[in-house]
């Protein structure tokens, strides 16, 4: 709309004057009809309707880039001492670039991705939703377990909550599937908080 805006400010100045008028839509139905007739698939009018379509726009469409130059990044250095053995001049920066390049290794191909945990199954979340409408078994409580590096889910439905329950849910869905985790992260909620967990 802006580039059209442009085009009027720009013809305007070829005319000695002229106004620019808001005509109500009630005022206007010719103009309405055409315009959501121009839009529909189909209609029920009966006689032919001629289109005519515009090969180019009304306005020049240039493709407008915004040119970004890149900065230095931390890693450049590091990159290249990796990939060539390149050191700053400078002996305090070279060996503080050893220092830090040690931590880092040039990996073709690999896509990066960060890692909660390292061995899948090994940490689990686990927490209680609810309370929700009443189900069947009067159901309204929700228990949930989720591994914190594949993500994946396993979930109950609880009449109650109790401890006992808890217990059951991480004994049944994830000690005796996955086996016993090294890490169990809770919200030290009352069923949680007890000698067996």
């Amino acid at each position: 709309m802006a580039q059209y805006l442009n085009l009027v400010k720009t013809s305007a100045v070829k005319f000695q004057n002229f106004t620019i008028r808001q005509i109500p839509r009630d005022q206007n139905t010719q103009a309405d009809t055409l315009s959501r007739l121009a839009s529909a698939e189909e209609t029920d009018v009966r006689r032919p309707i001629y289109l005519e379509f515009l090969k180019d726009r009304s306005i020049s469409s240039q493709t407008e880039v915004e040119i970004i130059e890149q900065e230095p990044c931390w890693m450049d250095m590091i990159v290249t001492y990796l990939s060539t053995g390149e050191l700053p001049s400078e002996r305090h920066e070279a060996r503080n670039l050893r220092v830090k390049a040690a931590r880092y290794a040039l990996v073709e191909v690999v896509p990066l991705t960060s890692i909660v945990s390292p061995i899948p199954f090994a940490v689990w979340g686990m927490d209680l939703l609810g309370p929700f409408p009443m189900e069947s078994g009067q159901r309204r409580f929700v228990i949930v377990a989720i591994d914190y590096f594949t993500k994946w889910t396993e979930a109950e439905s609880l009449a109650t909550i109790t401890s006992a329950k808890c217990e059951d849910f991480f004994w049944k869905n994830i000690v005796c599937r996955f086996g016993v985790p090294r890490a169990l992260v809770v919200d030290n909620g009352k069923q949680f908080d007890n000698n067996n967990f």
